[in-house]
């Protein structure tokens, strides 16, 4: 089963909310604490990162949603894919929520041997 996480952004303050599940998807020990924007996405990858931070801005100011499959540090120099989904809602004076989980593609590749 792969895991599952919820999440909310306070717009205001920049933190995040976040269930168990979705804190182990970005590397992270749970915890009760809300987590600073800035945080997660230094997990991700740098070029991914600029991208998520102009995704997070635009949906905040212009109200709308987003999904991506970025590149997240495992911890080892190694990166993972993990999806993300997100939509502004007005509730406490503006928020984002969502979901996300472990991006496991099914791929299917043939390679043709010349001799």
């Amino acid at each position: 089963i792969v895991p599952f996480g919820v999440w909310r952004l306070e717009l205001e303050t920049s933190l995040v909310y976040w269930s168990d599940d979705a804190a182990r998807i970005h590397g992270m020990e749970p915890t009760d604490e809300a987590v600073s924007l800035s945080r997660i996405i230094g997990r991700f990858h740098p070029e991914d990162a600029l991208l998520i931070e102009d995704l997070v801005e635009s949906a905040s100011e212009q109200h709308t949603s987003f999904r991506f499959v970025m590149r997240i540090d495992k911890g080892d120099g190694t990166y993972k894919l993990i999806a993300v989904a997100g939509r502004y809602r007005p509730d406490n004076g503006g928020e984002l929520f969502g979901y996300c989980h472990e991006y496991q593609d099914m791929v299917r590749a043939v390679v043709l041997a010349e001799e």
